[in-house]
């Protein structure tokens, strides 16, 4: 079975999507870290489609093109990469583990 969600309300805070489920306005997808509470207290309870499909998410790193990266910088992104990699969610792009601009 399909189903195209649809709905009218959308927000870019956390906050504002969590009250708004709690105050019984519809589902939402939030990270487990931001509900956790909330699932202890029975305030929201977490829902699974079996059969959902991952959703397509995008994670960019923008470097500075005429200066030097930091180091921890240039660690962060390495491991960044390599563990999304580990999960087949990593780019194929080479842009990123370069002192190159993209």
């Amino acid at each position: 079975m399909t189903i195209r969600a649809q709905g009218s309300f959308s927000a870019n805070s956390v906050e504002a999507v969590r009250t708004a489920s709690k105050q019984g306005l519809g589902l939402a997808m939030l990270t487990y870290w931001d509900i956790q509470q909330e699932i202890r207290e029975g305030s929201l309870r977490q829902i699974d489609f079996e059969d959902a499909l991952p959703e397509q998410l995008s994670i960019t790193a923008v470097l500075p093109t005429r200066q030097r990266v930091p180091h921890r910088v240039r660690l962060f992104v390495d491991r960044l990469e390599a563990e999304l990699q580990k999960h087949n969610a990593g780019s194929t792009g080479t842009a990123s583990s370069t002192n190159e601009p993209a």
